[in-house]
């Protein structure tokens, strides 16, 4: 267990849970951004490469859509398909078993729902990767980052329960449109 590890791995998670306390998207990408950096040299420290490789990814991808969000412009489609493809192929290339194929599932998930315009997704999605991503921490040793996970799928709840008025305020806008 690399203590250098641990301790980039707490960083990066007590960002990502204060990331989705955001109210705007592009505030939660600023925030996973800079996360996603501590997350990728926690894997580093551990040897874990498909996990490292994959938050590299997450974070060109938060800088891009973050890019896009803070200026009110609609993120265009050819970048989602874009890092899907990079996330497969980077999957194939660094494969190491069936466990280095659960950053895949989390960062394509991540990618996927951070594309979409609603901060909503995103939230949900920090209620349901946590779980999977604590198979993926028990197995590389990234030990603080499992107490994260669970904080991490806390703070999705809260956040869910938080905002849970401006969900219905936009289901009823959809209704209605």
């Amino acid at each position: 267990m690399s203590v250098l590890a641990q301790v980039f791995g707490f960083i990066a998670i007590i960002l990502w849970i204060f990331s989705v306390q955001e109210k705007e998207s592009y505030k939660i990408l600023l925030v996973q951004l800079i996360s996603n950096i501590f997350f990728a040299l926690q894997y580093l420290c551990l040897f874990a490469l498909s996990g490292m490789v994959m938050y590299i990814i997450a974070t060109v991808r938060c800088f891009i859509f973050y890019y896009y969000r803070k200026r009110k412009k609609t993120i265009p489609l050819h970048w989602l398909f874009l890092f899907i493809i990079v996330i497969l192929i980077s999957s194939i290339v660094t494969y190491q078993g069936l466990a280095s194929i659960i950053p895949t599932i989390i960062v394509l998930s991540y990618t996927i729902t951070t594309y979409l315009e609603d901060p909503k997704y995103i939230r949900f999605t920090f209620i349901i990767i946590p779980i999977i991503e604590i198979i993926y921490n028990f197995i590389v040793g990234a030990y603080v980052a499992i107490v994260g996970n669970t904080l991490e799928f806390s703070s999705g709840i809260i956040s869910v329960v938080r905002h849970k008025n401006n969900y219905s305020e936009q289901d009823k806008y959809n209704r209605n449109n």
